[in-house]
């Protein structure tokens, strides 16, 4: 006869049996909880890392990372926030191509303000007597278009 001939499972209430069913039960139980515990790591760390991927990405489109709070859950990567962030430029008030402006943009609204900033509002007979006392090329650029270079393309 083989061993499991002689097994009777009208017999698992001996002590032997009994243990090692315990053992096993506790050493279940140990292994769920700590199966929970890195579930538990898995999805802090899951959110911390979308967080910092939505607002990192909002923040170099040049938009506010608060933004990230209506965010819908689906949005995990940088190019799914680009993608709500084009689906949803109406709402955001900014242009669907091209989130960032390009330095040339930037750097011509920033002449603009310039200009505008340091220009004192002049009546019409002072501009008149300034462009006629101007001596010079930059003198009359800088009465007309408030550099010295003259209209910026």
């Amino acid at each position: 006869m083989s061993e499991n001939d002689e097994f009777d499972i009208d017999n698992l209430g001996d002590d032997l049996g009994t243990d090692v069913v315990r053992q096993l039960r506790k050493a279940y139980k140990a292994k769920q909880k700590e199966i929970e515990q890195l579930r538990k790591q898995v999805e802090e760390f899951s959110t911390a890392n979308r967080n910092s991927v939505i607002e990192g990405t909002l923040t170099a489109n040049g938009l506010d990372a608060r933004m990230s709070k209506f965010m819908p859950n689906e949005v995990v990567t940088t190019e799914d926030v680009n993608a709500w962030i084009n689906e949803n430029a109406d709402i955001l008030g900014i242009s669907a191509g091209s989130p960032q402006e390009s330095s040339e943009e930037v750097q011509a609204a920033s002449r603009m303000a310039d200009m505008t900033s340091h220009t004192p509002a002049a009546s019409a007979g002072d501009i008149m007597s300034r462009i006629e006392a101007a001596g010079s090329q930059e003198e009359l650029n800088e009465v007309l278009f408030g550099n010295p270079n003259g209209p910026v393309k």
